[in-house]
Parts: structure tokens; sequence; C-alpha cells
């Protein structure tokens, strides 16, 4: 019995050719569709995350296990700045704009979306490829500088007729290990002690508030406490299923795919719905192939009418949300003077509140292929796809959300309807040339062209209402009046581009191996002055297993060196960014004509942001072990951002290019197989990467960044992180005044000032450099066990040597607002009496409001809240069993395989916080049945 590699190493494919890894100079790691399967079954990227760390898929502590919520993820670093959703500020639902720093995805050579990749059908999967340094990304020159990730789907058979089927349960249920909120005795104990029913305006006031804590003290005396953070939640049930039919003989075959995913979050009435159909027909006749690819999927997802995880953490536990007849109440507190009107969640998930989104996507793929020498490839490929958007996000006149509307002119604006329409379609084709030629059995070579074409076009318009006065009349037409302040909005955009690309290699008696790749690429992304760009790369790599001295040396399969050095591009940016845009003053007329005002700055020398990378790599296989090692160091330069300029201009902020960025870093793997043997193998894996990232150089436009950034620190009420840009320092930098605790004899906060000296005063001057978010080293481990049919896998990721801002410590101990839940840490570590030693404080300076008064300012950034963070996650346990082909024939099968599995096993960190804070995390376990007729 065979293991399932994790890595093919005979075969490259890179999306435009394949090419004998043995002539291939470039870094790329490939696995096989069998391979992420045995890793995890939910979709691809769950599975990739346990492989290859050098492909950071990053953890949303917000969005937690929501199953709507795309995952985000960058290629060896962060190299772009962030990036508001969008262009001229406007939120695309659509997510028609990819992240700057997300990789380039191709599939079945042509460029997809990360959604398309999220929601594809895993059992259609043949290979993933990662293309990581300059040698292998070339060829996609100007979208290559964030890696490209290449998926292959599985080729079509000859001469049989095959029947899969795989059924999958799902069971979502709810992760609440990194929360430790207060029960009903202990909030009321805090809120005694803090004076909450003390502090009255009125001798009336006192009373009812006394009369009031006695009430709650008696209600939770009695064994009473509601656990807030089960009310919205679930063990979600979901269910998939995927049929495929293959069929064929030598001139024609087909394979078609048809699949349901069903996904049941853990917040109640969330979930995602897939449906996906799939054909694909070859036609060969001599030395001529068509094929075509026609996909068609629709997406439904839907989010918790139950509202936002983090508004269940805030609510009381003496708060019951049903009344003495057991009928949901619509406000919770009791009095609001003291708590103010707080609403009912739970009640709200009982109107016609309406978040949905319908997402319906189609894609048609047609290659022809002509062999018409030998040795010669000639390939001719046109797609077309579309995508059609509809959002609905409804929300009735009672809905808590409006209950401190009361006012007249407020209640008449009560209920509120945002509906989003977007569409999508893309052209792209290519044609591509490939020759290939063995000369006097020591001299091969390899050339390939390529020319390619695209438009992609999205629009997408917003309108937003308010005014409904039943939760009966929740359709668009019977709202009141626009949104204050608001107007229809649409945005269009037309983004086109054309590229040459041409590769040759030369390979010498299998040994030596020289590469190079050069790409003109031209695009509308950019300044009119800057339309087209040059990329390039030159590679080699030094066959030693080849070598005389060391042909004979036993069990060496294979002992490479290799080296590139390359330039990228990067033109993942709204298309419009560079232009004159024009909105039209339709609010009045001057003289019965219509004016315009421009939009945004125009700025014509807007340059390509461009990756110099450089690497060097060795492979080897030795006996039963396998290394892959990699040193990249990459330089980013003419870094797209927008900037503050003079307001006098008329705008606030213009796209330029800004800076240069560095990543360097180390990237190893190793797989050992101890064991292997007619009845199974144990296969032991593991990797590892670390990353340094730092400005190298900025523009003099963001010195007036960052002091919009000081601005915003020093805000009285302000207490999240900002960012700062200094060369010398990473992008993801923390940055806070130098901390030396608490003073137990005061309770205030002791800061060292830039001059190094100790003072209480807090002041956005002494901020300093304390760390950085992004993990210096992170990688992966996991083992994968068979015997007789049984199998047994187990994989985990770690990261370290990263500092995190504990926003929960600011947020829920020590700046919590009593009046709501709180972190147990409140009890006892907050500083309450002098000579107390305290993790955190209560004494906060007071400020004066420009609207007059003063208010107690906000615990500002200090290193006191900066940790280390440490971190390892078992992501996954897979326990399987394959039937014997004995068995499976009697059962009139080809192959039968039972699977029970579980994601997202458990995590174990070197702090603590609250994570999922919008939508909880949640343990996957799921049982699937997979049969071949």
């Amino acid at each position: 019995m065979q293991e399932e590699a994790a890595s093919v190493d005979e075969v490259v494919v890179t999306g435009i050719f394949s090419r004998k890894a043995e002539s291939y100079t470039g870094a790329a790691t490939t696995i096989t569709g069998e391979a992420l399967k045995k890793i995890s079954g939910m979709n691809v990227f769950q599975s990739l995350k346990s492989i290859d760390p050098s492909l950071n898929i990053m953890t949303n502590l917000t969005a937690g296990s929501n199953p709507n919520a795309l995952p985000d993820m960058q290629l060896r670093g962060t190299s772009t700045f962030p990036t508001s959703g969008g262009a001229a500020g406007m939120d695309l639902k659509g997510n028609y704009i990819g992240n700057p720093n997300t990789p380039l995805f191709i599939l079945d050579g042509f460029e997809t979306t990360v959604q398309r990749i999220f929601d594809m059908d895993m059992n259609r999967i043949a290979s993933v490829t990662i293309l990581k340094d300059a040698a292998a990304k070339a060829i996609y020159g100007a979208k290559a500088a964030n890696g490209v990730v290449v998926i292959e789907t599985k080729p079509l058979l000859a001469n049989e007729t095959r029947i899969t089927y795989e059924g999958k349960l799902t069971l979502e249920m709810p992760d609440l290990s990194s929360y430790d909120l207060c029960n009903a005795l202990e909030k009321l104990q805090i809120e005694k002690a803090e004076g909450l029913y003390d502090n009255a305006k009125t001798p009336g006031d006192l009373v009812e508030y006394q009369q009031l804590y006695n009430s709650r003290l008696e209600w939770a005396k009695a064994g009473n406490s509601t656990y807030w953070l089960s009310k919205p939640l679930r063990t979600g049930v979901g269910h998939s299923h995927s049929v495929n039919v293959e069929m064929g003989e030598n001139a024609l075959r087909a394979a078609a795919t048809f699949a349901y995913k069903n996904i049941n979050g853990v917040m109640k009435d969330s979930g995602r719905e897939t449906l996906s159909g799939d054909v694909k027909l070859e036609y060969r006749y001599k030395k001529i192939k068509f094929q075509n690819i026609m996909s068609v999927w629709n997406v439904n997802s839907k989010e918790s009418p139950y509202g936002t995880f983090s508004q269940y953490a805030t609510l009381n536990p003496y708060w019951s949300p049903y009344d003495s007849e057991g009928r949901l109440v619509q406000v919770l507190s009791e009095t609001n003077s003291l708590n103010g009107l707080v609403g009912n969640p739970l009640y709200d998930a009982t109107l016609s509140t309406r978040l949905h989104t319908n997402n319906l996507n189609y894609s048609n793929n047609f290659y022809v292929e002509v062999l018409p020498i030998d040795g010669l490839r000639a390939v001719a490929r046109i797609g077309i796809s579309g995508q059609r958007l509809e959002d609905e996000a409804f929300y009735p006149s009672n809905h808590s959300k409006f209950v401190t509307m009361t006012t007249p002119e407020e209640i008449v604006r009560k209920g509120s309807y945002t509906m989003i329409y977007g569409k999508q379609a893309t052209l792209d084709g290519n044609f591509i040339l490939q020759y290939s030629k063995d000369i006097a059995k020591k001299h091969s070579i390899n050339a390939a062209f390529n020319m390619l074409l695209s438009e992609n076009k999205f629009t997408e318009s917003t309108f937003k209402a308010e005014g409904f006065p039943s939760d009966k009349m929740n359709n668009i037409s019977y709202a009141r009046q626009y949104a204050e302040g608001t107007t229809p909005q649409s945005y269009d955009v037309i983004r086109r581009q054309v590229q040459f690309m041409g590769n040759f290699s030369y390979t010498y008696d299998n040994r030596y191996v020289i590469e190079g790749t050069i790409n003109y690429s031209g695009a509308s992304s950019f300044g009119s002055n800057n339309r087209w760009g040059s990329f390039w790369s030159v590679g080699a790599s030094w066959n030693l297993h080849n070598e005389k001295f060391l042909r004979n040396v036993r069990d060496l399969t294979s002992l490479r060196l290799r080296a590139s050095y390359g330039r990228d591009g990067n033109s993942n940016f709204a298309s419009n960014n560079s232009y004159a845009l024009y909105n039209y003053l339709t609010s009045g007329q001057y003289n019965g004509f219509t004016g315009a005002i421009l939009q945004n700055m125009e700025n014509p020398n807007l340059k390509w942001q461009v990756k110099d990378q450089y690497n060097i790599g060795f492979d080897m296989m030795y006996k039963r072990i396998s290394i892959n090692a990699n040193y990249y160091y990459n330089q980013t330069k003419n870094l797209v951002s927008n900037i503050s300029i003079v307001p006098s201009t008329g705008f606030n902020t213009v796209d330029d290019n800004l800076g240069e960025v560095m990543n360097r870093g180390w990237e190893i793997s190793l797989g050992y197989t101890p064991w292997q043997s007619k009845d199974g193998f144990l296969n032991i894996s593991g990797a590892i990467t670390t990353n340094k990232n730092e400005i190298t150089k900025l523009s003099e436009s963001m010195r007036a960044f960052n002091e919009l950034q000081d601005k915003l620190a020093a805000e009285y009420n302000n207490t999240a992180p900002v960012r700062k840009y200094i060369e010398g320092m990473p992008l993801n930098a923390i940055w806070a005044v130098p901390s030396q605790g608490i003073d137990p004899m005061t309770g205030r906060e002791v800061f060292i000032n830039r001059e190094g000296k100790r003072t209480y005063d807090w002041s956005e001057k002494d901020m300093v450099y304390c760390g950085q978010t992004d993990p210096k080293y992170r990688g992966t481990v996991g083992f994968n066990v068979e015997y007789k049919g049984f199998g047994l896998s187990a994989y985990g990721t770690y990261e370290g040597g990263c500092e995190y801002y504990n926003y929960t410590l600011v947020e829920r101990v020590e700046d919590a607002n009593i009046r709501v839940n709180v972190d147990r840490r409140v009890l006892q570590g907050r500083w309450t009496t002098p000579g107390q030693n305290a993790l955190y404080t209560t004494k906060r300076p007071s400020y004066q409001l420009e609207t007059g008064g003063s208010a107690s300012a906000a615990t500002r950034l200090t290193s006191r809240f900066v940790q280390k963070r440490d971190e390892f996650s078992i992501s996954s346990l897979n326990f399987y069993y394959n039937f014997s082909e004995s068995v499976a024939r009697k059962m009139r099968l080809k192959r039968l395989q039972l699977k029970c599995s579980m994601d997202n096993v458990a995590t174990f960190s070197s702090i603590r916080l609250e994570r999922g804070t919008s939508y909880p995390f949640a343990r996957t376990l799921y049982f699937t049945l997979l049969a071949t007729f």
C-alpha cells in the first residue's frame, strides 16, 4: 500500500504549461486532491492552512466560524498598505476587487475568485500548485506579485463509465472557551462595589435603585442567572452531496458533477447554501483536441436575525428574556435612568428581519489544442464568466436597534431597508505556443509564448430607505423616504489587461538548467503615463543526483539546488483611482443645466506596484525522507495607497506610490515515512516558515498620515490601536506608550516619556514601537497512518514570535462598562485601595469636552496591554476506513470509504482574549460516505 503524497514532484502545473520538476527552476508546492481531502473535506483553504505555512490563511477573530465570511490570506508576508473596501470609499458587497495582498487564483487556466474556490466541490480537484518565487510566477507578470495558486480539475477518463457519490453530514458546535463572563451574583457584587446603585440624582431615584438592586439580588440568590451567550446558538446540522458521472471512449469523453452543500452555522438561522453543476466535454480528432468546461453555481447566504454575538456578551445575567408568563419581552432593562433602554435581541429574531444574499454565477471555458508537429503544442482558450448579486437587509420598526428613537421626528424614521444589486461580466482569451525538444541526448529545450487579453466589467447599485410603519410592510416600496443623508449609489468599472509572455529553458544532460521569462503587460488600473509594465525572471537549477559522484549513492532519489531572481507586478487595485471622475449635482440646476463636481483627483503618473524577488532553495529525497527548503528576499516598490493632501485642493486624499517594503525569510518542509508495507504506511510531515517585514522607504507624504494617526490616538475616548508607518519598522507595527504598570499607592498608571522619565501623563508623542502582529514564524505538523484499510490522521498549526494588543483587557476589564456584563477578571484584577498591587486601574484623568463639561478619558494606548502571542491549534482529526476491493465488488462497487472527521478541534494560546466577537468559533464534526460505482 502506498501513501498519498502531499507533494507531487514529477510534474509542475503552472496553468499555462506543464514542466518536469527536473527542468524547472521555480519554487512551487503541489498537493494532490486526495491529499487535500485527507486533511479536511470542508473546503480547499481549510486543508491548505495545514500543509504549507508560507500561504498564511489568517484567523478572523471577529467573524469566527461565520459560514459566509471569506478567508483572507497572503503569501510570504504583507507587502501592501491596507486599503478600504472598493474604490472611492465604497464598500462593495460583491467582492469584485480583491485584497491587494491576496494571491492570484487560476482555475483550469483562467483567473478566478476566492469565493469560487471557497464554494468549489473538492471532489473535482486534481491538484493545487502554489507558485512562490519569480521564476515560477513571472509567466503571470502584472498580477503575480502576491503569489499564484493554480487549481487543476480532474482529467477525463477514456473507455470507462464511472459514477462517484459523496455524502456528508456536518455538525457545527459552538466553541465558547475564550469567554469568561460574570454570573448574576458576581455581576451584582461588582455593581455594588462600584457604587452603581448609590449614584442617584434625587432621593427618589436612590430609593428606586436600592429596590431594583434588592429585587435583582433576590432573583439571583434563587439560583437564577441568564447565560446569554447560549441563547442565539445551536448545533448547526448540515449536509452536502456530490454526484460525478464520467463516461467516454477514445475520441469523445464527458463528465458531469452536481453538488449541493448546506451549511447551518452555530448562530441560529445563519447559513450558506450552494448548488452547483459542472459539465466537462472533450473531443479528440487526430492531433486536435476540443474541450469545454461549463459551470453554474448559486449561493444563498443568510445572516442570523439574532444580531451579532457581541450583543449577548454585554447583556446582564440578571435580566431574563421572558416575562412572568413566559413571553419574550421587547425591552430588557427595568429602568431607563440606570441602564438606558436595552432591547432584547431574542425578540428581534421573532420579527420579519431579513438578511439574505443571493449570488448566481456562471462560467464557460473553451479550449482548442493542436499538435501540428512533434514537440509543438498550440492552445487557444476563451472564457466567459458572470455574476449576479442581490442583497437585502431589512430591519422592521419594532427592532431593538431603533429602541432609542423616541422623538416624533425619529419615530417616523424607524425601520430600515438596504438593497444592493450587482453584476459582473468577464471575458478572457489567450493563445499559447509551447515547444519541447531533446537534442543529441544531452540537450533539451522548452519554449513557451502566451498572449492574453481580458476585460472585466462590474457594476453595483445600493439603495437605502427608512420609515416602515409595520414589520409586515417588508417591501422597500413601503418606505417613507431614502435613509437620512443618503441617495442611491452606483459604481461601474471596466478593467482591461493585455499581456505578452515568453519563456525559455535549456537543460544539459539532465544536470544543469537555466530558464528565463519576459512578460510585457498593459492595464487600465494605472496612470495614463504608466499603462505598460515589464516583468521578468531568470533561474537556474543543478540536479546533483545526476552527477557521477552521486549517481551511486544508494537511496538518493533527488538532490537539486535552485536559484532565481526576477520582478512581478500587482494590479489588484481599483481601476478608477488614477482617473478624474465626476459626479453630477442632481440636487439642483443652474439656468436649466445640471452641474458636475470632480470626485477624485487625477494622477496620470501612478506607477505599477512591483516586487523584486530573490530565491535560493534545494530539494532532496533520500530513502524515505524528503526535504524542501527556500530562502527568499522580496522588495516591493512603488507601493500604491491613498495619501492625505492639502484640503485647499478640494480633495482629502489621492492615490500615489508611497514607498518600499521588504520581506525575507526561510521555508523548510520535511516529510518522513518510517514504516511502509503492503498492509499500510506511516507518514509524518512538518513545515516552518519565518518572515521579517520592514518598511525600507517612505514618501514624505506619509508624514501627514502619521500625524493624523497621532491625533486619533490622542482623542480622549480612543482605545483602539492606530496604524503608523515608519522607515525601518514593519507594516503591522503596534504603537503605544511604554508603561511601568499601576502605582500601588495612587492606582494611576506610570508611563515612561520620550526623555526616559516616569510620568502619570500620557502623550501621543511618547508612543514607541512595541512589537508587530505578524508572527515571526509559523508552521504545520501532522501524521497519517493506514493499516489494512483503517486510517488515522491529525494535523496542527502553530505560530509565534509576535505581539498582540489585547483589546479584550481594555474593553472588557479595565474600561469595562459596569452597566453591562463584563469579564470575570474585573472582580479581582482592578485597583481599588492604596497599597494594592493590581494589573488594571480605575483611575483615569478627566478631559474637558468642546461641547462643555468633562469626561473620564479611556485607557490610552499603553505597552501594558501588548502581550506576546504564541499559539498552537489542532486543525483537523480524521478517522476513515477503505473497504477492500473484494468487499466493494460484492456490493457492486469499485470503491467504498467511510470517514469521521473534526476541524478546528482546539486552540491553545499564550494570551486570553475573546475570540469570535461578531460570530463565535465552532468545532465542525462531519461524517462522510464515498462510493464509486
